[in-house]
This record gives C-alpha cells, sequence and structure tokens, in this order.
C-alpha cells in the first residue's frame, strides 16, 4: 500500500504526501486531505494489480516536475553509463522534496535555490552534504530538464537551474604521491609488491601501483581484461574511457613487470574486484593512516606529472592520459616549484641574445 506522510506548511496548513513503490512502479503525489491520499493510494494499487501503468504519459506545463523526473529516469537514465548513481540521486531528489510536486508551469528558480540550500544545510532527517555534491546533482537536474524541452518539447521559454547559482566547484586537487606513500599503502593491504597478488586486498594494492605506472581511472583498470592486453604491442586497449573515446595505453617496462606479477594470462578481468568491494577495501585500508587524504584517482595526478617529465611534447602525454583537451590535462599536471626550478637550471633552456 501507499506511504503517506503528513507535513505542516509554514502557515500551519497539514498536507498529505503519499508514495507508492512496488514491482518497478514508482508514483507520488500531494493532497490536502488523508482521505485524498488514501483514495489515490488505493487508484493506484489497482493499476498495479491490473499490470497499468502508474507513471505519466506526455510531459507538458500541466505535469509535475516528479512526473518528468520520474519519465527521464524511466526512459533516459538506463541509457547512460552512470545511470545508477544518477537513478539514485533523482529518486532521491523525488522522495524528499515536494516542491517537486508542483506543476512544470509553476515551478522556478526559487523552489531550486530552497532545495539546493536544504541539501546543503541538511536537517533532522538528512545530513548536509558538500556543496559539490549538490553541484553533481544540479546538473543531473538541468539534464532533465534540457531533455525534456529538446526531445520532449516540453515548451519552457528557459531550463530553470540555468537561472540559480549553483554551489562553486572545490579547487582541483593537487594531492601528490611520494614513493613511501605508494609502500604504505601496500602494507596496509597486505601486500610486499614482489610475490603475486591473491588476496581482493593484495589486487587492490595492485591496481593502485599500475595507476601509477599507466595514470589510467580507476574503472578503466577494473574493467580491463586479459583479452585486451598486446604483450608484444605493449599496449592495453580501452574500448570505452571516461570520455566516451577508445585508447591505448602503453605498457611501459614497470608496467608489464606488474602485469607479469599476476601469473599465467588468463581469460576475464585482469584485476578480479568489483567496484563495491574495491572501494570498500581501499577506504577501510587507509583509515587513520597518515595518508588518509588520499584518494585512489590522486595516482592519475601523480602518474601524469611524471610522465609530463619523459615525453617529448604535451601531445604525446595527452595521448598517454586520455584526454581530450589541454585544459584537462593542466588540471592533472601537478609539479613542485622545485621540480620546475630544476627544469630551468637544466641544459635545455635557452636564453635569446
Amino acid at each position: 500500500m501507499a506511504s503517506i506522510r503528513s507535513r505542516t506548511n509554514a502557515d500551519g496548513s497539514t498536507v498529505y504526501r503519499a508514495l507508492i513503490r512496488r514491482k518497478g512502479h514508482y508514483a507520488c503525489a500531494t493532497f490536502d486531505t488523508r482521505e485524498q491520499a488514501d483514495n489515490w493510494g488505493d487508484a493506484m494499487e489497482k493499476r498495479i494489480a491490473e499490470s497499468l501503468s502508474i507513471e505519466g504519459g506526455e510531459i507538458t506545463l500541466a505535469s509535475s516536475v516528479v512526473d518528468l523526473l520520474n519519465k527521464y529516469v524511466k526512459e533516459v537514465t538506463p541509457t547512460k553509463r552512470g545511470a545508477k548513481s544518477e537513478r539514485y540521486a533523482l529518486n532521491m531528489y523525488i522522495e524528499r522534496f515536494r516542491a517537486l510536486d508542483k506543476t512544470l508551469a509553476n515551478f522556478g528558480a526559487r523552489d531550486l535555490e530552497a532545495i539546493m540550500h536544504a541539501r546543503i544545510k541538511g536537517n533532522a532527517d538528512y545530513p548536509a552534504v558538500n556543496p559539490a555534491t549538490v553541484r553533481r546533482e544540479f546538473g543531473m537536474l538541468s539534464g532533465a530538464f534540457a531533455h525534456a524541452m529538446k526531445k520532449w518539447h516540453l515548451p519552457l521559454s528557459v531550463n530553470p537551474c540555468s537561472r540559480i547559482d549553483r554551489p562553486k566547484a572545490n579547487p582541483h586537487r593537487t594531492r601528490r604521491v611520494s614513493d613511501a606513500e605508494r609502500n604504505s599503502v601496500c602494507l596496509s593491504l597486505g601486500w610486499d609488491q614482489r610475490s603475486r597478488p591473491t588476496t581482493r586486498a593484495q589486487r587492490v594494492a595492485w591496481a593502485f601501483c599500475f595507476a601509477l605506472e599507466t595514470a589510467m581511472r580507476r574503472g578503466e583498470i577494473l574493467r580491463a581484461d586479459w583479452s585486451q592486453y598486446d604483450e608484444a604491442a605493449r599496449r592495453l586497449h580501452i574500448p570505452l574511457s571516461k570520455n566516451g573515446d577508445a585508447r591505448n595505453v602503453p605498457i611501459s617496462a614497470r608496467a608489464r613487470a606488474l602485469l607479469d606479477l599476476m601469473g599465467a594470462r588468463q581469460s576475464g578481468a585482469i584485476v578480479g574486484v568489483v567496484e563495491a568491494t574495491f572501494s570498500n577495501m581501499w577506504n577501510v585500508a587507509k583509515k587513520g593512516k597518515a595518508w588518509e587524504d588520499l584518494h585512489f584517482h590522486d595516482a592519475r595526478h601523480e602518474a601524469t606529472t611524471r610522465f609530463a617529465k619523459l615525453v617529448p611534447t604535451v601531445l604525446h602525454l595527452q595521448k598517454i592520459t586520455g584526454h581530450r583537451d589541454l585544459k584537462s590535462l593542466l588540471i592533472y599536471f601537478n609539479p613542485e616549484a622545485d621540480e620546475l626550478a630544476g627544469l630551468l637550471d637544466g641544459p635545455a633552456l635557452k636564453l635569446a641574445a
């Protein structure tokens, strides 16, 4: 049956929000009386029992924002690589914020601002979140409105998300990874860096070392398959990277040595640890350690910065890391001032007479 909660408005009036989630169906609505909410819930239960849809059809200005988001989550989100996180975020917004029950004709920037501040400040029921998290979530909301306007011909004059100032993005990380920290990571995960990594924890450590030698992203490493590794050509093929492109990762002697430690070539995933388990083991390993602030992705920063000293041009570096443009690449190039000073003292510098 439908879940019904009462809410008290600022003017003292009470409304009833009914929510039903059953057998893959989801819908919610707000009513002025409990009786209306109960009747709606009964009607929805009957439709589900008769195998009828309870979601809205065509999206118009008379539809609610919830109708739009439900349709988007059902039809568009599954086509995305980040479907799981987007589905979770948008469903969370649908469940928590009654302002989304408004019709699209009456919903606007003020409603979005109120939702944004509520997410950042939190309340007794839901904890506060980082502004960067809200920024990502609002990117998803904006994408839903943009899709509805372009593909479903929703007659909005402007995307409401474009009319508010979103939280500022966090400064780009410049965290480097020292050799001592690399050793500490491996020690915490029980790997000696010389023998074959057999446990899942040891394979997490191996993946971190491999990221330092290849500048690969965590997801790319976890999805890498032995069939994609061409030992003779010294490359690991990535069919689909984060930016949607395929690329070949050059395998250095150090990276090859790590692959050799895995033992005999076999079919299937190289690492063989699923994402959720991998993340949990990484977070447990670093808890309370001196390197607790270290992110796995910092290995990509470190590798990019080191590679920049070895390759002849920025184009070579861009090919290795897979960045589409120089601006994105520069985010990952984080040399220390003393390293740059050493380059200025080098023989390659020629001053004009």
